[in-house]
């Protein structure tokens, strides 16, 4: 959780979170560089939700960032 959630936090120091929508982070983790998936929704600053998937979706998503491992 603790990786997750400094992971959403590099990307918002970016400034490449949409405010009102969701943003998909894709990355790799681990010493294997396992691929892993991070969804979430920030609405007016506030992290309203998010979910982490093994793997990379095919799905097309409007705000995709890829981010390299930490």
């Amino acid at each position: 959780m603790e990786y997750l959630n400094e992971d959403i936090i590099r990307v918002d120091e970016l400034n490449s979170v949409k405010n009102g929508g969701d943003t998909t982070i894709r990355t790799v983790y681990g010493r294997t560089n396992k691929p892993l998936e991070i969804r979430f929704h920030v609405q007016d600053g506030e992290l309203k939700s998010f979910n982490a998937f093994p793997g990379h979706s095919k799905r097309d998503v409007d705000n995709l960032i890829w981010s390299a491992s930490q």
